[in-house]
């Protein structure tokens, strides 16, 4: 974890090998030879999921809006409105054909 408090994720090992900068204050994070810089701090499991239900409002799995007229020239990236309808039509067929098939 950054000095400002950012939490931050280490790959492979989950010791620092690397160095980056902080995406919120801009200081370096990370380190080398497996031993952080000076001023950060190592966290556990715990704090992380902490942190992560502090930022997140939304609820694990799927859910679908209800159609709304205002939504209805909704696009995505750079798909354009009918585009983003027909994905996710195909989309909604694939789940909703998937809860009626059984795997083996």
């Amino acid at each position: 974890r950054c000095e400002c408090g950012f939490v931050y994720l280490i790959g492979e090992c989950g010791r620092a090998y690397s160095e980056s900068k902080c995406l919120d204050c801009g200081r370096v994070i990370g380190g080398k030879s497996h031993q952080l810089n000076e001023g950060q701090q190592s966290v556990d499991e715990e704090l992380i999921a902490q942190k992560a239900a502090q930022e997140s409002i939304v609820q694990p799995g799927y859910f679908a809006m209800p159609p709304d007229e205002d939504q209805l020239e909704q696009s995505v990236r750079s798909l354009s409105p009918v585009s983003y309808r027909i994905v996710q039509l195909v989309m909604h067929a694939l789940m909703l054909g998937g809860t009626y098939m059984q795997l083996p």
